[in-house]
């Protein structure tokens, strides 16, 4: 979520209906640091939603799971993208950043449905849940990356620039699939959690690491001469470092990341507020700099500094003690609550 504010630090020069013209990044390093987040960001959430949501559904159930993601994703995106595109002064439907929520409560909906079908066949022909060898899980997730392989011929221009849906009706089932398929693989995380531990180890951390940093090179490589290279080439290439990327930063969180943090309870706090704000501030303090002369690498991290800023100052504002964050946080989360109102009412 947080890594939004470097990806759109820049995105006057990417976007030519906020200047006018589609200047691209004139830094390579802007480019790298926007290649590298969106080479894996968007996969890893999905894979990291599923886990969750599979985790939600077998503890709370289907309905409850609906409940939350009906309220806090698919009304939270709506009310945003109603507020954003009033001040950007954009037609009524756009979806801006806010396209993989939309993309995450179809597929949240898919997965309760499958997750609710398989349930009532077991339980009707008593399936009771059979222990693969490790051979058959080997040949299934190689099976599986070629899938995904394919569906990221939908899902990105030349195996990296995500096609992102603009408008509501604006979505490539393709696509879909495409970001189903890595919410899917956290659903069988979860019921495979030792994966965790061993992705996490040094020797892996290390190997995925490596592995990522020489098949991203080849991509780049193979960019400056697309002659060289087929869509099947780099579609391969795009989801083997996108994937290496996922685990090798959920691994390295999952060793590190051990005890209770004050500072990364805030984060994770102000991650989603943060996401849901961002654009705006982002482009109005992007167009200022880019009047005055900022090129895209000296503006990154004024406009991170700043645009975080002004999120975290709009989310105590208006959001955290308020009934907005009943939505976008949940009500039971939320601080301000029929139970606290009454405790501050002494009654």
């Amino acid at each position: 979520m947080l890594t939004g504010l470097a990806a759109h630090a820049p995105v006057v020069f990417m976007r030519p209906e906020i200047v006018g013209e589609n200047l691209g990044y004139e830094s390579p390093l802007v480019l790298l640091i926007a290649s590298w987040i969106h080479i894996w960001r968007m996969p890893a959430f999905f894979l990291l939603s599923g886990f969750f949501a599979q985790l939600i559904m077998e503890r709370r159930g289907i309905g409850y799971f609906l409940q939350d993601r009906i309220v806090r994703i698919f009304l939270t995106m709506v009310l945003f993208a109603v507020i954003i595109g009033t001040i950007l002064q954009q037609p009524v439907g756009r979806l801006f950043h806010l396209w993989f929520l939309y993309y995450l409560f179809i597929v949240s909906c898919l997965a309760a449905l499958s997750y609710g079908f398989v349930k009532i066949v077991a339980r009707a022909v008593s399936l009771r849940p059979v222990k693969l060898h490790l051979s058959y899980k080997i040949l299934f997730l190689v099976g599986y990356f070629f899938f995904i392989v394919y569906l990221n011929h939908f899902a990105r221009e030349n195996g990296g620039k995500a096609i992102i849906p603009s408008t509501y009706a604006d979505f490539g089932i393709g696509s879909i699939i495409y970001y189903w398929s890595f919410f899917l693989l956290g659903q069988i995380a979860y019921h495979n959690a030792r994966v965790f531990d061993i992705i996490s180890t040094r020797g892996s951390l290390i190997i995925c690491f490596l592995a990522a940093q020489i098949v991203g090179l080849t991509i780049f490589s193979l960019h400056k001469d697309p002659v060289a290279s087929s869509t099947w080439v780099i579609n391969t290439l795009s989801t083997a470092t996108t994937l290496l990327w996922a685990v090798f930063l959920i691994g390295i969180s999952h060793r590190f990341i051990v005890r209770k943090s004050r500072i990364l309870d805030l984060l994770i706090e102000w991650s989603y507020p943060i996401f849901l704000c961002h654009i705006v501030p982002s482009i109005l303090f992007g167009i200022y700099l880019y009047r005055n002369g900022f090129t895209d690498l000296e503006m990154m991290i004024p406009n991170i500094i700043f645009s975080g800023t002004v999120c975290v100052l709009v989310y105590y504002a208006l959001i955290k003690f308020t009934p907005l964050n009943w939505i976008i946080n949940g009500y039971r989360k939320s601080w301000f609550t029929s139970a606290k109102l009454k405790r501050l009412l002494g009654t």
